[in-house]
């Protein structure tokens, strides 16, 4: 069985959904317990990079490669988001999203050395 695009869009979409429903149950006195919950978002999205190093490795063409990494940055940005919403509130989960920004820029990086040159007429 091989790992595709649409699955690690799917396990962007369960870790999310999963964090919301924890995140949601735990008292605002708790911070620990958040800090845990961010930790372990943060460690979800580091397991969906590697995957899309595999995955993007078996890829031949050039356009296949930045599709792969092409959703990837969007995958960052959705978890990059979730964050976002709760940094004013929980700023202990700063260092979490700087990281989870340092994977963005890795995948954009890896997004552009993938994408098809344009030509340019002369």
């Amino acid at each position: 069985m091989l790992l595709t695009i649409p699955d690690i869009e799917s396990l962007r979409s369960s870790a999310l959904t999963e964090f919301e429903k924890r995140a949601a149950a735990i008292p605002v006195d708790q911070r620990e317990n958040f800090a845990r919950e961010v930790a372990r978002l943060e460690g979800q999205l580091e397991a969906i990079y590697r995957m899309a190093v595999l995955l993007q490795k078996r890829e031949e063409r050039m356009e296949a490669a930045f599709q792969v990494w092409d959703v990837m940055v969007r995958i960052c940005d959705s978890f990059l988001y979730q964050l976002d919403a709760l940094k004013r509130d929980h700023p202990a989960c700063g260092a979490s999203h700087d990281k989870m920004l340092d994977l963005r820029l890795a995948a954009e990086k890896r997004r552009e050395l993938h994408r098809k040159p344009l030509h340019v007429a002369q």
